[in-house]
């Protein structure tokens, strides 16, 4: 149970491995590995702002603006996000006319 437990409880072990696969263009592996660091902590707004990066890449706007909210919910002083959010709004707004 020792070191194995650790590891697979650790959400920055599995912030670093998607940054990993990241890095190595597997985004989808990348997206995978960050969704279990947020399932071990689910106040990793790092790791949140990594996932919001992956999906403006793929241009998909309502994924990116919630974890942009989930993190600036969590932690306020992420107030450079705000224009990004304001953004992301404003697309999401003009998909539903």
């Amino acid at each position: 149970m020792g070191s194995e437990m650790c590891i697979r409880d650790s959400s920055e072990a599995w912030n670093k491995r998607g940054d990993a696969w990241l890095n190595m263009g597997d985004i989808d592996r990348a997206l995978a590995d960050y969704e279990v660091a947020l399932q071990v902590n689910p106040y990793h707004y790092g790791v949140m702002q990594s996932c919001a990066s992956i999906w403006m890449e793929r241009s998909n706007a309502r994924n990116a603006y919630n974890y942009l909210s989930r993190a600036i919910a969590i932690n306020p002083n992420l107030d450079y996000l705000i224009p990004v959010i304001v953004d992301l709004e404003a697309r999401l707004e003009n998909d539903s006319i």
